[in-house]
């Protein structure tokens, strides 16, 4: 039912009381779908989401599309009619929307009471969905180094937009496990992951950028990657971090305070080069004095 709420901008059985709603659904009717006159493509589109809907309102949990299956399905659709948009729509504002085109010319109706009529319910068929392996599953197909299996359940979930999946799916794109190496896109994915708050992301991104033909070292981008990623606490970034200011690597200016600072954060969670620095500096890493000789 949000579904249609979301589509029709509208409140489902308005103004009618508790028992007439009761008798309604278990009589198996729903809300009507109706839709204005468009053009033959987006009438395909309308088709397709009245199906999903038509899917999820079923009775029977046994044949009701469960939640994986309507977002499969709504990610179909937008694929097909959608993903060469190059630009978010505009919002617009709350009632303005008028897609069953009452507000303008006679609606299209899509219901069991006329109009065009909805397709058969098998041409739905959630054995036809494939079913795709938790991204859990996929990780720990990776660690028993089944990489087809693996690559399969981070591709499909990266499409869908998982986080993870997209720093899984880059790093296999690095890598060049059951696939072909593509280090470009692979980046690309790693910003994608990092964007979304990934601190292993960050850090990769930050060194996807260094030596990679595909992509043009930008020093600014990276120190901001690697900042980003030693302040989520990636031990790795905050040593590199710190050495990167202690030493006054790549040109920066160097700040011993703040790369002690970051050397030290790294030694906490036991990161080895960190506490070797700091150990040949003579640093306590639990406070501010040098260790006594």
């Amino acid at each position: 039912m949000l579904l249609w709420e979301l589509a029709f901008e509208k409140v489902p059985y308005e103004n009618w009381d508790m028992n007439k709603i009761r008798d309604h659904v278990l009589a198996n009717k729903r809300e009507k779908i109706s839709f204005g006159k468009e053009s033959s493509n987006i009438q395909k589109l309308q088709q397709g989401y009245a199906k999903i809907i038509v899917a999820a309102w079923q009775d029977d949990p046994q044949i009701r599309a469960s939640l994986q299956e309507i977002f499969l399905e709504l990610h179909s659709l937008y694929t097909e009619f959608c993903s060469t948009v190059n630009s978010s729509p505009v919002l617009k504002p709350d009632k303005s929307l008028d897609l069953d085109g009452s507000k303008a010319t006679a609606p299209v109706s899509i219901s069991d009471e006329g109009g065009l009529e909805l397709p058969d319910m098998e041409d739905f068929s959630i054995d036809a969905i494939v079913e795709i392996m938790p991204l859990e599953e996929g990780i720990a197909a990776h660690k028993k180094k089944e990489f087809q299996v693996a690559w399969e359940c981070f591709n499909a979930h990266s499409d869908l937009g998982n986080t993870t999946a997209k720093y899984w799916k880059g790093y296999y794109l690095w890598e060049g496990y059951a696939c072909e190496k593509d280090r470009v896109e692979a980046s690309n994915l790693f910003k994608e992951a990092a964007d979304d708050g990934l601190p292993d992301a960050q850090l990769r991104y930050a060194f996807s950028l260094v030596g990679n033909p595909g992509a043009k070292f930008d020093k600014g981008v990276f120190i901001e990657y690697l900042t980003k990623a030693a302040e989520n606490n990636n031990s790795t970034a905050q040593f590199n971090l710190g050495d990167l200011y202690m030493h006054g690597k790549l040109n920066v200016p160097k700040n011993e305070e703040l790369g002690i600072k970051y050397l030290k954060l790294a030694a906490l969670s036991n990161q080895p080069k960190a506490i070797e620095i700091l150990q040949k500096l003579k640093i306590n890493i639990y406070n501010d004095d040098k260790i006594l000789t």
